[in-house]
């Protein structure tokens, strides 16, 4: 197995599977077909996938002229060496999003914010379609589930109304990720795209459900009388800081995977652009 043309997530995937899909291969034949006993067939599963991941790592590493030894002993290490490998194989991504980038890290946690796009191309409708399908993998499709990152950087649905895409990134679900939405429509040159780029609405309505509930939960909790509560009720001020956590936590979660998919806005923008050989001939001020 070679990493040539793969992008850093589609690197680590692939190492993790190495790892540890013969440990899942004999975890299902041990707890549910029960064919064999768990040992010592489970820690045989683990050696392989070590063996697994350090002879890949070493002949990637030999193929692309690095030092073999040194990267295969990094790389054996579980995460953190296959993250370190993925970023010396795998090519850079664009760090910034174009034309509206605030502040860096509240845009980590600003689901809010988007920007419209109108694109001009002079391409048919058909053809519209038939180039973004080519370049977008679907969850209803699998014979794309395991198509290359660089042939199909997308993933979402593509109709003859329009389309909404997000960039895939392997080993993360595309919540709170940035979705392209966007609609056709004939003019005098060809068609006409109009995009908007952002989180989705049902992502929106997701984040903002879960907060409420917390807070909703908590005031639920306040409200009731202490002499109801069988047995003793908690510590007051748990019930007051529940809804803080429970914040604090979705806002951790949503950072990080905002991180991993910082880039996503320039990307959508890019492929999208170039694929539909199209020229921007309209753009709105970031809506919030």
């Amino acid at each position: 197995m070679r990493f040539d043309g793969l992008t850093r997530g589609e690197i680590f995937g692939r190492l993790f599977g190495l790892f540890y899909g013969p440990s899942f291969v004999i975890f299902v034949l041990t707890r549910f077909a029960r064919l064999f006993p768990a040992e010592p067939w489970s820690s045989i599963a683990a050696a392989l996938g070590f063996v697994l991941v350090f002879v890949t790592i070493g002949y990637d590493a030999l193929t692309a002229k690095l030092p073999v030894v040194r990267w295969a002993l990094i790389g054996s290490l579980p995460f953190l060496g296959w993250w370190l490998y993925a970023r010396v194989r795998g090519p850079a991504v664009a760090a910034e999003p174009p034309l509206d980038s605030p502040g860096r890290v509240l845009a980590l946690v600003n689901i809010f914010s988007s920007r419209r796009y109108r694109l001009s191309t002079p391409l048919g409708l058909e053809e519209c379609v038939a180039r973004l399908r080519r370049r977008s993998a679907s969850r209803w499709s699998p014979l794309t589930w395991f198509a290359r990152s660089a042939e199909r950087p997308l993933l979402g649905w593509v109709s003859q109304k329009g389309f909404a895409l997000k960039v895939r990134h392997v080993l993360t679900r595309p919540t709170m990720l940035d979705e392209a939405r966007g609609r056709f429509s004939a003019d005098a040159t060809g068609t006409a795209i109009d995009v908007r780029i952002g989180v989705s609405m049902f992502d929106r309505i997701f984040a903002c459900s879960w907060i409420g509930l917390a807070l909703l939960g908590s005031l639920i909790f306040l409200s009731v009388p202490v002499s109801s509560w069988r047995p003793a009720p908690p510590p007051r001020a748990l019930l007051i800081l529940l809804p803080f956590g429970a914040t604090a936590f979705f806002l951790v979660v949503l950072a990080l995977v905002r991180a991993i998919g910082r880039a996503d806005r320039a990307r959508l923008y890019d492929v999208i652009r170039t694929e539909l050989e199209a020229n921007e001939v309209g753009s709105l001020a970031p809506s919030h």
